[in-house]
């Protein structure tokens, strides 16, 4: 019985996602738009029009194809969930000053205050993560926020996400 349960683990994964859709739904309501890629386990809650949820898909999706090529391992097991909040429900949601967004792995949830650098770095903390699971790693923090750091002005070559310097840098240098 437990191997029948596991072989329709995809159907479980996908109701599960459903649930989380109709959270999201009561959580935030019928202003936001809401979406499923199965294919690569993602959950999405934007408060955007469709174009913008088209092309923060189709990025998302290919950063985490040159992630997998280039660094990580191991695809998601689980969903996780991308929230790009309205600017006023971002603020009730995160309430720390200066904090651009954020992911909690325990939740698998992606709450970004915008998008470009800030989704980026955070979802390479969500594809890092997912690698960490299988190998049951932990990483020290000054790694887990180097790579993300390193991405999040990353631009595309082709198909690689290739890392950047970005606005950190010369005040580093600085100090």
């Amino acid at each position: 019985r437990y191997k029948q349960f596991l072989a329709r683990k995809d159907e479980w994964q996908r109701k599960a996602a459903e649930k989380v859709i109709a959270q999201l739904r009561k959580d935030f309501g019928e202003g936001y738009l809401y979406d499923v890629d199965h294919t690569d386990k993602l959950i999405f809650a934007t408060n955007t029009d469709t174009q913008t949820l088209a092309a923060l898909k189709k990025w998302l999706s290919a950063q985490a194809r040159s992630q997998w090529a280039a660094l990580f391992e191991h695809k998601p097991d689980q969903y996780i969930s991308i929230i790009l909040p309205s600017a006023s429900d971002y603020k009730q949601i995160v309430t720390r000053p200066g904090v651009g967004g954020f992911y909690n792995h325990e939740n698998r949830i992606l709450i970004a205050q915008r998008l470009g650098q800030v989704m980026t770095h955070e979802f390479t903390h969500a594809m890092h993560a997912a690698d960490l699971d299988p190998l049951g790693q932990e990483h020290p923090i000054w790694l887990t926020e180097g790579l993300a750091t390193m991405y999040e002005a990353g631009q595309f070559e082709n198909d690689v996400l290739v890392p950047a310097d970005n606005f950190r840098l010369p005040v580093l240098k600085q100090a």
